[in-house]
């Protein structure tokens, strides 16, 4: 009797899922846009969880050296101020690791960027000489860069003409931009919030999130569950912190390289660098470019160039040697299949 309950049961909830998943394939820009609502309201939530996980790794640091207590009262005092004080730190570590670096690099590149645009006639001009003596070998193309001008004065008159004549569509865009900025802003805000508050009661929802687990399934399985989520989240702060140690590595040997080849701007490109180190594939690519871009408004096109070369082979170097070598006793694999 219990067996046939069992049965039945099982075949209604297949029907109703399968209703379901018909009606909402049926309807899929509705849950579409469902999803999209869910996802934007449980945006600060997401959010303030990552950050309150990222913001645990220094925390856990600092707690463990920041107070050595001696005696019964100082413990006591530890149990009060070390949470406390270790997630003021840990914001004020990254907020002024943030601030030195764009205090370095955006102020580098602003002005770079000036310079190139005053001087970038003449470079354009130092480049076509450049490129005269491929003329055997490439004619036409040669033959198309002697003929490109760039007139400075046309694309300012351009540049006018087309705030004039787009003025009303580009305030709107402004204003939606605006908007959006707004909302991004505030969900940043709350997700801060939420992180540390995560943050400081992690022991406490660490607990519940057990017990959650516990609950609702069998105690085999809650125990695999709860030891592959505590095995991840190892791995992934060990994998945080050596990507970290690996951008730092990168950017050390970029600035090395750069003090013993006399590069311009040596230190606000090595920190650019380090920065987009965490961006994969894209950041290595974004950073030689805009150094690139630096060197050049200063020495000019040839030494760009000479950057550009270094860049790959540090790059290499990377890829190939400190990277496996830094991940893989991050992570616990082998260099090879790193």
């Amino acid at each position: 009797m219990k067996e046939r309950s069992r049965t039945i049961r099982t075949i209604v909830l297949l029907i109703l899922f399968a209703a379901c998943a018909n009606a909402a394939v049926q309807h899929l820009n509705v849950v579409a846009h469902a999803v999209r609502y869910l996802l934007g309201v449980a945006s600060p939530i997401l959010l303030g969880l990552f950050m309150a996980f990222i913001l645990s790794i220094p925390i856990n640091a600092l707690e463990r050296r920041l107070i050595r207590p001696h005696g019964k009262k100082a413990q006591e005092l530890q149990k009060k101020l070390q949470r406390p004080l270790s997630i003021a730190l840990s914001i004020i570590l990254i907020i002024a690791v943030i601030a030195f670096i764009g205090m370095a690099v955006i102020p580098n590149l602003v002005e770079s960027l000036h310079s190139l645009m005053v001087d970038l006639p003449g470079l354009l001009d130092q480049f076509k000489k450049y490129t005269l003596q491929f003329s055997d070998q490439a004619p036409q193309l040669v033959e198309k860069i002697q003929g490109f001008a760039f007139d400075t004065s046309g694309f300012e008159n351009t540049l006018s003409a087309f705030l004039t004549n787009n003025a009303e569509s580009m305030t709107d865009t402004v204003i939606a931009v605006a908007t959006s900025v707004f909302g991004k802003v505030l969900s940043v805000t709350l997700g801060i919030i939420i992180s540390i508050s995560a943050a400081y009661q992690k022991e406490r929802l660490t607990r519940q999130a057990v017990r959650f687990v516990q609950t609702f399934f069998s105690e085999n399985r809650a125990n695999k569950i709860i030891g592959f989520v505590r095995r991840a989240r190892t791995i992934f702060v060990n994998f945080i912190t050596g990507q970290v140690l690996e951008a730092f590595i990168l950017g050390s040997m970029v600035f090395v390289s750069m003090l013993i080849f006399r590069f311009p701007h040596a230190f606000p490109i090595s920190a650019l660098i380090m920065v987009m180190a965490f961006i994969p594939i894209v950041g290595a690519w974004v950073s030689a470019i805009v150094g690139a871009v630096l060197i050049m408004a200063t020495d000019g096109f040839g030494k760009a160039i000479g950057f550009v070369i270094l860049i790959i082979i540090l790059q290499q170097i990377e890829g190939d040697l400190v990277y496996p070598r830094v991940m893989g006793s991050r992570v616990g694999l082998p260099s090879l299949w790193v």
